[in-house]
């Protein structure tokens, strides 16, 4: 059964008038698509694809410390571990 944001979200981006329709932008800022549970959903699908093409890595951290102020399991195969090429060697 789909939420009634879902249906909103799915509703809008189904207008055959394009002046109707979501562009790109209004649709990733949607209620549905900014909801921590469906985030987890997203990035999960993404995992298994092995290819990140519906979240953005710069909401990563927002992610996570909207799950540790709440209490909220965030699992730890999304979290970011540093690049060694991007750290700094020793001389």
């Amino acid at each position: 059964m789909l939420s009634p944001t879902a249906k909103d979200l799915i509703n809008n981006l189904l207008q055959v008038k394009m002046r109707k329709r979501f562009s790109v932008d209004k649709s990733l800022s949607h209620p549905w698509l900014q909801d921590y549970r469906t985030w987890l959903d997203l990035r999960e699908f993404e995992t298994r694809r092995g290819e990140r093409y519906i979240t953005h890595e710069s909401d990563d951290v927002r992610w996570e410390e909207y799950a540790d102020e709440r209490g909220l399991h965030y699992p730890n195969h999304f979290i970011m571990s540093p690049n060694l090429d991007d750290m700094d060697e020793d001389p």
